[in-house]
């Protein structure tokens, strides 16, 4: 699900996975936004490394205009270090947030070049449209089946429901073979020397069911079987401001993977949270309180956050960076500890930007009276302390080289 960018760092990320890239069976895409399929080409390369020859082709899941997108990159950058694959386009995706902007044309027929059996296309793939309450039917098999369903965002977008099958009921041997090793001469008369398949037959019973063995004694379905775990459902969404299209199928979810784009962080912005929330649906995308309202009205059983906006990394980075500058100075006969950090301070500073500034500049201040290094200001907005701090008056030469450090 998801194969991104793909970056050297993702890129990375996947090999120390414990499942190999050459395992991989399926990719199954959202929608066809950049930082949601630019690293399929990427990551079929490194499937392709190491997959055995005989191993059924790579499938590949997603929005009309998938086949067209690997043919011309495959195409024009020469990869056959690939897999062989097919491609299984979901056709008929609604646009519903035609209330925000226009439908986004794409002319996909135009730009579909023809197959070409060196980049090792299979086939000319699979075109898969909606049942009548509007879901498509991906994979039908004995341990999963895949569903999708529309989401609201700035282009075509599905999410994806992966339900496990019921497991198996589990039988109890220490209940049933003293009983079964009593009967064993009789059931060799209707089983034959591999009487043990008797066992087979008595893990097949339903619930009310009962087995009769030679001898005339029973056994209950309930008192030698353990049922079976219902089997997990995870729901995975791409990018979206309303996924409640996939709502019927993502009820009594296991696991919902929810994206939260932007968040109302206070001191960083201007705006109130009913604004913030606005701009964000405006844009396709969400924040985590309509995560959580999704996640609670499905009932699902855990939330997990994803594609979050880089204006909250940076001010995670500024929350640091002001622990970074708070240093002190404490050590006996006035000698500056720069590696000191004095937590009244960081518990001083503020949040927000602008204040953050200010207190910097300030504190920065009374260090300098102090003969202590100050803390420096980035271009970016980041805070980092001074490599290397200044020396006290009176102190030799290399007394206080230390590297700041939080």
């Amino acid at each position: 699900m998801h194969a991104g960018a793909l970056t050297h760092r993702s890129r990375a990320q996947a090999q120390k996975s414990w499942l190999r890239p050459s395992q991989i069976d399926k990719i199954f895409v959202t929608h066809l936004h950049g930082d949601h399929s630019f690293g399929i080409a990427g990551l079929m390369c490194l499937i392709g490394q190491d997959r055995e020859k005989r191993k059924e082709p790579l499938e590949l899941y997603g929005p009309r205009g998938l086949r067209a997108l690997l043919r011309v990159t495959l195409q024009l950058t020469g990869s056959r270090s690939i897999p062989p694959y097919r491609v299984i386009e979901l056709h008929g995706i609604p646009f519903l947030h035609g209330r925000w902007q226009r439908e986004p044309r794409t002319e996909c027929d135009l730009l579909e070049p023809p197959r070409d059996w060196r980049f090792k296309e299979v086939d000319d793939g699979q075109d898969v449209w909606p049942d009548e309450n509007g879901v498509w039917h991906l994979v039908e098999g004995e341990r999963l089946s895949v569903r999708a369903a529309p989401m609201q965002h700035t282009m075509p977008c599905v999410g994806y429901v992966v339900q496990e099958a019921k497991g198996a009921d589990r039988l109890l041997i220490e209940r049933v073979e003293e009983i079964v090793e009593a009967n064993k001469e009789a059931l060799r008369s209707k089983y034959g020397r591999a009487y043990k398949k008797v066992y087979q037959d008595i893990k097949a019973l339903r619930p009310g069911e009962v087995f009769s063995l030679p001898s005339g004694e029973t056994i209950a379905a309930e008192e030698v079987l353990v049922p079976a775990r219902e089997g997990r459902k995870v729901v995975f969404l791409g990018d979206t401001c309303d996924a409640y299209g996939i709502a019927p199928l993502a009820r009594g979810a296991d696991v919902v993977v929810h994206e939260a784009t932007n968040a109302w962080i206070p001191g960083l912005d201007d705006k109130t949270p009913q604004e913030v929330e606005y701009d964000t649906i405006s844009h396709g995308h969400s924040t985590p309180q309509m995560a959580g309202e999704f996640a609670r009205d499905v009932g699902a059983k855990k939330l997990i956050l994803t594609h979050f906006s880089p204006r909250c990394t940076r001010a995670r980075a500024r929350a640091r960076g002001a622990c970074c500058c708070a240093l002190e100075s404490d050590r006996p006969g006035g000698a500056p500890d720069c590696r000191a950090l004095t937590r009244a301070v960081w518990r001083q500073v503020p949040r927000g930007h602008k204040q953050l500034h200010a207190a910097l500049h300030e504190h920065n201040g009374a260090l300098r009276a102090r003969g202590v290094g100050c803390a420096r200001l980035q271009g970016h907005g980041g805070v980092r302390p001074h490599d290397r701090p200044a020396r006290a008056p009176g102190l030799p030469r290399g007394a206080a080289r230390g590297r700041q450090r939080p």
